[in-house]
């Protein structure tokens, strides 16, 4: 499997001639960081684009792949309203929802009740009620407007033939219960929402138990709202609950080969 990082919550994934995207949100601002050089017009091949939830920077850039890829939306019901209002072919989405199970050829699909994170007090305090932010409200309220939530997911992904599997979040809220049914190989684990979201993404992965993780989303994706989150700190915060584990930080862009993790 070959995967690469798209910037915020966005992937490539690559296998036996499929190509998935998972939150593919490109059209970030100017002054996003990094600065990642690629267009939504650059994603050319995609056979599906797994959605997690409506959030703009998860979904904005969606319905325009779709279309110029022909690929498969795999979206809530809420969702999938957005990419009907910008004329996605109605055969071009499947609706889903938690507990679904979806059998491909290649690989399978179980999609996991879950919840977005809550900022908290603090982060709302430092954030949200600072000038910066309040001054960008109008670009806020513009990129928000016509992007529901929705319902929110996680995906379990079984790849048939390489005997692999990997769970895909977007947001970090999450439920205990539903975590603890899953044992996936790799987990790519959204590290973005709250001020102490290292230690609450550490508790996220300590429940999953995969053999290795990749954070993401930790990016300076919507500044002033956003902030690079500190993720050469993520290693320890994991290991200090899971001491065994593979600790991953993409690059942007950079291809990683992913091969069976013993």
């Amino acid at each position: 499997m070959k995967l690469t990082w798209l910037g915020t919550a966005g992937f490539e994934v690559k296998f036996d001639n499929i190509t998935i995207l998972l939150d593919p949100w490109i059209s970030r601002p100017p002054e996003a960081d990094p600065k990642i050089p690629l267009n939504p017009v650059d994603l050319t091949k995609a056979d599906y684009i797994f959605l997690t939830h409506g959030h703009f920077d998860h979904s904005a850039d969606v319905g325009t792949i779709a279309k110029q890829t022909g690929a498969k939306i795999i979206c809530s019901k809420k969702a999938s309203e957005i990419f009907l209002r910008e004329e996605v072919p109605e055969d071009q989405i499947q609706i889903v929802t938690a507990g679904d199970e979806l059998d491909f050829e290649t690989f399978k699909v179980k999609v996991i009740r879950s919840k977005h994170i809550s900022f908290g007090l603090t982060t709302i305090l430092w954030k949200f009620f600072s000038w910066k932010v309040l001054k960008s409200a109008r670009r806020l309220l513009r990129d928000g407007r016509g992007h529901p939530k929705g319902e929110v997911f996680g995906f379990y992904f079984q790849l048939k033939k390489e005997a692999l599997t990997f769970c895909h979040f977007g947001s970090g809220g999450y439920y205990k219960e539903e975590l603890e049914k899953f044992r996936p190989d790799l987990f790519l684990a959204p590290v973005a929402g709250r001020r102490n979201i290292l230690e609450v993404i550490a508790q996220m992965t300590k429940f999953l138990n995969p053999k290795m993780v990749i954070g993401h989303h930790w990016d300076d994706f919507y500044p002033p709202l956003s902030w690079r989150v500190p993720i050469e700190e993520f290693e320890l915060e994991v290991k200090k609950l899971l001491p065994d584990i593979v600790v991953k930080i993409p690059v942007p862009l950079e291809e990683m080969e992913i091969q069976s993790i013993t």
